[in-house]
């Protein structure tokens, strides 16, 4: 599914008939308030609450969101040449939630931040430092760059994925401790991006699928230009995602930059 949705020409996106909510930047500011308040952690509970109240603001008009969606029925709209097949379905996260806590209610154990993220990501940074210090003053360049991709690229993946987690508030209960860890965890990889990543990946969640919104997904640009090759340079853009998911947000939706930003750099 993960590679359908980022793929070009074959990406799952909500139907273009499908606007913007006129009060967008509202619900936004009322979403991200809920976040960083500190006695309330973003857990995967507490992030599906927030897509609840931001129901709210966005019923009755029949175009938004809504948390009683519906999964994925497999019914595409024609793909014209360059473009993305089209979906009429709506956001699955809140549908996905009560099926499987009705299936499994022993996950609601596991909700919560778990303070023992903060000694991993730790012991990742020191490993990934401190071997990058010694294998730089003492190994061969051929020894130097296997160990960069082997070992290097295992733990850049880990640190990837954990500002994943401390995006959701998922270490510690304060925003700005989960803010922090974040900036640690981005130190290895030598791109700051820890605290934009926040931002925008809590609309991924909220406008999953919206053009100009969902940064996640490729632009219609990208659908063009990576289709006019076929496979092959389909195959390019997935080796290149990772550069494509870093820069799309730069030209899609701008932010100010913050304190916290200025911080991560």
């Amino acid at each position: 599914w993960t590679l359908a949705a980022h793929f070009p020409a074959t990406a799952n996106r909500e139907a273009p008939h499908q606007s913007l909510p006129p009060n967008l930047d509202a619900a936004l500011a009322s979403a991200n308030r809920k976040r960083d308040t500190p006695r309330r952690s973003l857990t995967p509970s507490a992030a599906l609450e927030i897509l609840a109240e931001v129901d709210i603001f966005f019923s009755p008009a029949p175009h938004c969101f809504s948390t009683h969606a519906i999964m994925s029925s497999g019914q595409l709209q024609a793909k014209t040449s360059g473009d993305f097949y089209w979906s009429k379905d709506e956001e699955p996260h809140a549908k996905r939630r009560r099926e499987i806590l009705a299936k499994y209610p022993q996950i609601k154990e596991l909700y919560g931040p778990d303070w023992t993220t903060c000694p991993q990501i730790f012991a990742v940074v020191s490993a990934q430092l401190c071997l990058a210090v010694y294998l730089g003053n003492h190994a061969s360049w051929g020894v130097l760059l296997a160990v960069a991709y082997v070992f290097g690229g295992f733990a850049t993946a880990n640190l990837f994925l954990a500002n994943h987690e401390l995006s959701h508030n998922l270490a510690f209960k304060s925003n700005a401790a989960n803010r922090v860890l974040g900036l640690v965890a981005n130190l290895p990889i030598g791109i700051p991006f820890s605290v934009a990543f926040k931002k925008y990946h809590l609309e991924h969640h909220l406008f999953q699928g919206h053009d100009h919104v969902d940064t996640d997904i490729p632009t219609k640009g990208e659908a063009r230009l990576f289709s006019m090759g076929g496979a092959a340079l389909k195959v390019v853009w997935v080796i290149g995602q990772l550069l494509f998911y870093a820069i799309r947000p730069l030209f899609l939706r701008p932010k100010p930059m913050g304190k916290w930003d200025a911080l991560n750099l």
